[in-house]
């Protein structure tokens, strides 16, 4: 057995550029909670327009630390963009704090019985809201809007979902495609998620500006 074991080639995981993202994401939390990052606006009553609101703004804030406090280089390793798995659990650690301060639930991978939303939050059972977060090089983008996520929706009983696009790279005519798919659901009169492009390339430090 120890024979076969040590066949196999294991390649030991690099936890300084942590490609996949299993470890800083841990960090990020004890930073945010010392660093006191920018409140959001508490909310007065539990129910499905304030957490929808709560929601966007967890997801602003998230976009402004990528691109106005340089989170962005979270982002990249080696000069590559980090699995897709990075990116959701930095924006876990963002509004795991804004949860834990305000009283609202978040669920990260719930699964819905056609598959694993990346995130659900919930102030109440009428209270729903999904957040789903992709990176620009992913190939399924306009799908995961038009048929995953509103799947993901119908099994939630929720009509209030934000599909977060990550620009890395290598976007292509894939935005413009999405905003095709928007528009088409509203001219049909289809429920709509709300679509948040945030720009993920890397940032310059000021010391070098």
């Amino acid at each position: 057995m120890m024979n076969i074991i040590r066949s196999i080639g294991i390649t030991p995981y690099d936890f300084i550029s942590d490609a996949d993202g299993h470890i800083r994401w841990i960090d990020l939390i004890d930073r945010f909670h010392k660093d006191n990052i920018q409140s959001i606006t508490p909310p007065t009553v539990k129910n499905i327009q304030t957490l929808n609101q709560v929601v966007e703004e967890i997801i602003d804030q998230f976009s402004f630390l990528i691109t106005e406090r340089r989170l962005s280089e979270e982002l990249f390793a080696n000069g590559k963009p980090k699995h897709e798995r990075t990116e959701q659990r930095i924006f876990f650690a963002v509004a795991y704090v804004h949860c834990k301060d305000n009283n609202l639930d978040i669920t990260p991978e719930a699964d819905t019985g056609n598959g694993p939303v990346d995130f659900k939050f919930s102030s109440r059972f009428d209270a729903r809201v999904l957040v789903e977060i992709k990176l620009s090089t992913n190939s399924k983008l306009r799908s995961g809007y038009e048929k995953q996520l509103e799947k993901y929706k119908a099994a939630e009983e929720t009509a209030e979902g934000f599909y977060v696009v990550i620009d890395v790279g290598n976007m292509g005519k894939k935005y413009d495609n999405l905003i095709a798919a928007h528009t088409n659901r509203v001219d049909n009169g289809s429920t709509v998620s709300t679509i948040k492009l945030i720009d993920g390339s890397r940032r310059p430090s000021a010391s070098t500006l």
